[in-house]
């Protein structure tokens, strides 16, 4: 229902390993958009993309692997709001303004992977890539004619239209991975690798930052190159039938400002018997911003010298079979994250560990904390006399702290979730045994996202003020979600096979009861009580006829 898909795989000749896979999608959503099938659409996506993989080895010179992928998409909203898009600012809460805003992106990767056998112990795997990704987005202000009679504004009476948002954004990345592996005994394996990489980044963003603004503002205008080098070492050591080590440094180093991270890492696996083991793992992990904080101007300042985010991770692991076919496995973990870049105000909330869609463009320091720590437990069956399950939970916190000192929840702190998955198989249906239905359904239940409120007074009623473009309570940022959330996912698998082909018939029904669970608000006058809702997907239903030849 959402659009047509053609796979061609095989192999080049008989005898020959050598084989080639080519894929091709294209967009019919528009069909499902026109029968009221997927209304929650607000605007008909469109999208075309193709794929490919050629691997050809050879005798003597390895294996040689060719890959690419493209696509290109395209959607349109009109009237837009946080609950199909979000859009910078907050013009789009004003009564007299509509925004309608469209966007394009486009994609492109090209690659060759090498694997040469050097002896019987070592090998060397070589990737070089060239990706292209970019997008446009345009968001369009509307200020609409006030009726003199009820004060109420025309929706669809347009007075004047501008592009208040431009966003250009096109990033071309060239990589090139070398590994070398070496198996020195039974027991003792090594890998070393280098991997370099650079991105060339061109980003231009502009708005009126203001209601009434003449002048637009620039928000980012660069082209800048960045190059980062990474090196690693790993042992994997069996030291006994019953313990594994593995152990090795990583370095990370962004040359285009000569930040730089060495990282040790290091795991622990204990067998007991032959059903159960136990898993502990510490290492240390470092990361560049996203791009346009590096290049965001505030004034005269810059955040070129922004350091790398960083963070130590700590697991520990229980894992035991029950049987042939059930897995139970427990894990703890802590996550201690350091030199988290922060808004350099003492009064502010903000951290990147909480941007979103909407880019903050403001003077950023690395003088902020964050904390993840949790506890998970999976419960599996696999596959076997025809149905599987799996029961997974999970109860975490999710904490910051900015340069106010403050420590508060992330955006991320939902606190728990559950999934439950089912599913199972009736073979050898029909008159000739030669047909299967698969059913499967997920359950999920979580808690909802923190938000930033709307602002309100001590007796709880709206107070945002939006002449003076006064909206939110950053007071009260991310102290709470809104509801808890959940949605049931069921669907049927129709399979029947003849002597040269496979016909598949599918049906998918997601979020079945069409739980619209909410999950931020913001200022709607046109809504009840003034306040609309960012919700879940309603039900989304999706049939897809497929035939293997």
């Amino acid at each position: 229902m959402l659009g047509i898909d053609l796979t061609l795989e095989g192999p080049f000749k008989k005898g020959y390993g050598g084989s080639y896979l080519i894929n091709y999608r294209y967009s019919t959503a528009g069909i499902a958009d026109n029968l009221g099938l997927v209304s929650d659409l607000g605007g008909v996506p469109k999208f075309q993309d193709a794929a490919f993989k050629i691997v050809l080895p050879t005798k003597k010179m390895g294996t040689f692997s060719f890959f690419g992928l493209g696509g290109w998409s395209s959607f349109e909203f009109e009237d837009v709001t946080p609950a199909l898009w979000e859009t910078p600012g907050d013009n789009f809460m004003r009564p007299e303004i509509r925004e309608d805003y469209n966007k394009s992106a486009y994609l492109a990767n090209l690659g060759v992977k090498h694997t040469l056998l050097l002896n019987d112990r070592s090998y060397l795997k070589t990737t070089l890539a060239y990706s292209l990704e970019g997008n446009e987005d345009d968001v369009f202000e509307n200020i609409l004619f006030r009726r003199s009679s009820d004060s109420e504004y025309v929706r669809d009476s347009v007075v004047s239209n501008r592009i208040n948002y431009r966003g250009t954004l096109e990033k071309s990345i060239y990589r090139a991975n070398l590994t070398y592996h070496h198996k020195w005994s039974a027991r003792n394996k090594i890998e070393i690798g280098t991997k370099y990489r650079v991105q060339d980044l061109r980003n231009n963003q502009s708005r009126f930052v203001n209601f009434g603004d003449s002048e637009r503002t620039t928000l980012i205008d660069f082209r800048e190159h960045i190059s980062t080098w990474q090196n690693f070492v790993s042992w994997r050591s069996r030291i006994n039938e019953n313990l594994t080590l593995v152990a090795g440094v990583h370095h990370l180093n962004v040359l285009f400002n000569n930040e730089h991270s060495i990282e040790p890492r290091v795991a622990l696996q204990l067998r007991s018997g032959k059903n159960s083991s136990m898993q502990l793992g510490y290492g240390r992990h470092s990361s560049m911003e996203s791009t346009h904080n590096y290049f965001t101007k505030v004034g005269d300042a810059s955040n070129l010298d922004l350091g790398l985010l960083k963070a130590d991770h700590l697991v520990l692991g229980y894992e035991r079979r029950v049987g042939a076919n059930v897995r139970v496995k427990m894990e703890a973990y802590y996550q201690s994250l350091f030199d988290i870049p922060v808004e350099n105000k003492y009064s502010s909330h903000y951290s990147t560990l909480n941007e979103g869609l909407e880019f903050n463009y403001v003077d950023l320091v690395n003088e902020g904390k964050g904390k993840n720590y949790g506890i998970e437990a999976t419960l599996e069956r696999f596959f076997s006399n025809n149905y599987y399950f799996l029961i997974n939970a999970s109860v975490y916190q999710s904490k910051y702290t900015s340069l106010d000192g403050t420590e508060r929840n992330s955006r991320y702190n939902g606190n728990y979730l559950a999934n439950v998955l089912f599913g199972k198989e009736l073979a050898k249906r029909g008159r000739k045994k030669n047909q299967t239905l698969a059913l499967n359904a997920k359950i999920f239940f979580g808690g909802g996202q923190k938000v930033i409120p709307l602002l309100r007074d001590g007796m709880g009623n709206l107070a945002v003020d939006a002449e003076k473009n006064l909206f939110w309570d950053y007071g009260k940022a991310y102290e709470n979600s809104i509801e808890d959330l959940y949605s049931v996912v069921l669907s049927a698998t129709y399979t029947w096979n003849r002597p040269r082909t496979t016909h598949e018939l599918f049906i998918t029904l997601d979020n079945l009861t069409n739980h619209r669970g909410k999950i931020s608000e913001y200022y709607d006058a046109s809504e009840p009580g003034s306040i609309g809702h960012v919700s879940q997907f309603g039900l989304f239903p999706n049939i897809m006829y497929r035939v293997y030849l």
